[in-house]
């Protein structure tokens, strides 16, 4: 079994990916409960909303405190928080697309898009140029499922 060592310049990075963490963890708590929060006030939470919300906060908290007590869980960490967070955003869009309340969907489509650019944010943060270009292909291309059932289905009309 071979020992892969880490280079100084891996380490330097890893140190500067755990700082952006720190800024970005409750950065990323504050956003999440303020959207909650305009949301539940303006009407517009969804049943999605109720239950993913608190799963994204108890996974980033508990992501949070695992890499804080121990660093060298931060790739595992990392690769768990990317495909958590694009599955997230997946479904998140497909509940947008097949949601049956109407003014609820216009809501979450307008909303939907300035999140985004954090997933692509997160795979060239996380992963080497041709893992992060990969993770970007397969997330974009789980977001042209639904698109691509409903041409499907209704032509291009």
């Amino acid at each position: 079994m071979a020992i892969r060592l880490q280079h100084k310049g891996d380490l330097a990075l890893d140190a500067l990916r755990l700082r952006v963490y720190t800024i970005a963890f409750p950065i990323g708590m504050c956003a999440l409960v303020i959207v909650y929060i305009l949301d539940y006030v303006q009407g517009t939470v969804t049943q999605f909303q109720r239950i993913g919300h608190p799963i994204i906060a108890i996974a980033t908290i508990s992501a949070a405190v695992v890499v804080s007590r121990n660093p060298r869980y931060l790739r595992a960490i990392e690769r768990l928080g990317f495909v958590f967070v694009a599955l997230f955003m997946v479904v998140r869009f497909w509940a947008i697309i097949f949601e049956s309340t109407v003014v609820s969907s216009r809501q979450m489509l307008i909303t939907f898009p300035q999140w985004l650019p954090m997933v692509y944010f997160m795979a060239f943060l996380m992963f080497k140029t041709r893992q992060a270009l990969f993770a970007s292909v397969a997330f974009y291309g789980l977001l042209l499922i639904p698109v691509l059932v409903i041409m499907m289905q209704n032509g291009l009309r």
